[in-house]
């Protein structure tokens, strides 16, 4: 696992240097920045959630990361924010034995299937969510 982490590094490097975090964040920009604060959060979240269900959340972390912040510096939102609810939603690996590595270690010896994971983990991440956006307009006035 820390070779793959290891690996993205560079790759983060790369979506800043090239303007890439910048043009994808524009995409996040379009779809969810309408929505308001809040609203472009959630999608943020929700982004970074569905990524660590397929590569894990420490590697979902890199990918996201600059993303969120270059998106947040467009609209004008604090990327400090934006950054919490990314780093939530990459937290949030309940969906997928793959999302982190607890997961696939428990599998054998708790008797779990995959398709265990999303009936017990949708419940968790809806939780979660819900927690989020709570926090977010308690804590940080969104």
């Amino acid at each position: 696992m820390r070779f793959l982490i290891a690996g993205f590094l560079p790759l983060s490097t790369a979506l800043i240097n090239t303007g890439l975090a910048e043009s994808i964040g524009g995409t996040l920009v379009s779809v969810f920045g309408s929505l308001g604060a809040l609203g472009f959060a959630s999608g943020v979240f929700l982004v970074a959630m569905a990524i660590t269900q397929v590569v894990g959340s420490q590697v979902a972390a890199l990918i996201i990361a600059p993303i969120a912040v270059a998106s947040a510096q467009q609209l004008g939102i604090s990327p400090q924010t934006i950054g919490l609810a990314a780093a939530i939603g990459c937290s949030a690996a309940f969906l997928t034995p793959m999302s982190h590595a607890v997961n696939v270690l428990m599998m054998g010896p708790g008797g779990y299937r995959p398709g265990d994971f999303p009936r017990v983990g949708a419940l968790m991440l809806a939780i979660t969510f819900g927690m989020l956006l709570l926090g977010l307009v308690l804590f940080r006035g969104f």
